[in-house]
C-alpha cells in the first residue's frame, strides 16, 4: 500500500476518513444500535499527526484504525491514541491549565484501563502509560487543591506499582492536604523505606510528627473544655 509523507498529507486526511466513516455508518449502525455512527475527524487527524511527528510512514490502514473508536481499537492503536492524549495533557499541564490536562488524562484510563486485547510486551506498555496517567492526574489535583481526589489516583498508582515513590509521595501530601498527618506520616515512611536518603520525605516527616503533636494539643484543649461545661451543667443540677 503506498504511503504518504509529510505535512502535505494532512489536507487530504480529512477527506479520507469522512469517507471512510460514511461507508462504515450504515453497517455500524445496524450491528450496533444506539452507538455513535463516526468518530471525530479532528481526533483523528491528531492522531495521524502524531504518526508524522513520530517519523512513521502513514498508510491507509494507519487513518483506517485511527477513525476507529476505543472499542474497536487493537492494542497498537490504544496505545498510540494514549501517546496523544499524554502528549496534549502535558502540554496542557505545562501551560498551568490543570482541568483541560485533566480531560486529557482521563481520556488515557477511558482507552487503556482494562486489559482486553493486551498481551505481554503491550501489556507492559499499558500498564506503564496508565501508571504515568494516575501519578500525572494525582499532581494536577493537588495543584488545584483538590486532595481527595488526588489521594485516590496515588492510589489507583500504588495498586499498579506497590513501590512507587511519586504515589506515596503525593499520597501523602494529599493526605496532609485533608488534615491527615498520621496517615500522611506512614506514606512518608513509606518513601524512605524506598529510597532512605530522601531529604523531601524526611522533612515531610518532622512536618508530620509537628502537626499530629498540635493535633493532640488541641483535643486536649477540647475535652478539658467539654469537662468544664459538664462539671458546670452538674453544678447547676445539684
Amino acid at each position: 500500500m503506498r504511503p504518504v509523507y509529510g505535512d502535505n498529507c494532512l489536507s487530504p486526511v480529512y477527506n479520507w476518513i469522512q469517507m471512510l466513516n460514511k461507508g462504515r455508518e450504515n453497517i455500524r449502525d445496524r450491528e450496533r444500535p444506539g452507538r455513535p455512527a463516526e468518530v471525530s475527524t479532528e481526533a483523528t487527524v491528531h492522531c495521524v499527526e502524531h504518526i508524522i511527528r513520530n517519523n512513521r510512514r502513514v498508510t491507509i490502514d494507519d487513518i483506517a484504525r485511527a477513525a476507529k473508536e476505543s472499542w474497536e481499537l487493537d492494542a497498537d492503536g490504544k496505545l498510540d491514541q494514549a501517546g496523544i492524549f499524554k502528549e496534549k495533557g502535558t502540554n496542557y499541564f505545562k501551560a498551568g491549565k490543570m482541568d483541560k490536562a485533566l480531560k486529557q488524562y482521563k481520556k488515557i484510563v477511558k482507552f487503556i484501563e482494562h486489559d482486553t486485547g493486551f498481551e505481554g510486551e503491550k501489556n507492559d506498555q499499558r500498564k506503564a502509560v496508565l501508571l504515568a496517567t494516575h501519578l500525572n492526574m494525582s499532581m494536577c489535583y493537588l495543584k488545584l487543591n483538590e486532595f481527595i481526589d488526588a489521594r485516590e489516583q496515588c492510589s489507583k498508582a500504588l495498586e499498579l506499582d506497590a513501590q512507587n515513590v511519586k504515589g506515596f509521595f503525593r499520597r501523602g501530601q494529599a493526605l496532609l492536604g485533608i488534615n491527615e498527618p498520621e496517615l500522611a506520616k506512614v506514606d512518608f515512611e513509606g518513601v524512605l523505606k524506598i529510597e532512605p536518603n530522601n531529604k523531601a520525605a524526611s522533612n515531610q516527616v518532622l512536618i508530620c510528627i509537628q502537626k499530629i503533636k498540635e493535633q493532640k494539643k488541641n483535643e486536649k484543649k477540647i475535652y478539658a473544655n467539654m469537662f468544664e461545661k459538664f462539671a458546670e451543667i452538674d453544678k447547676q443540677v445539684a
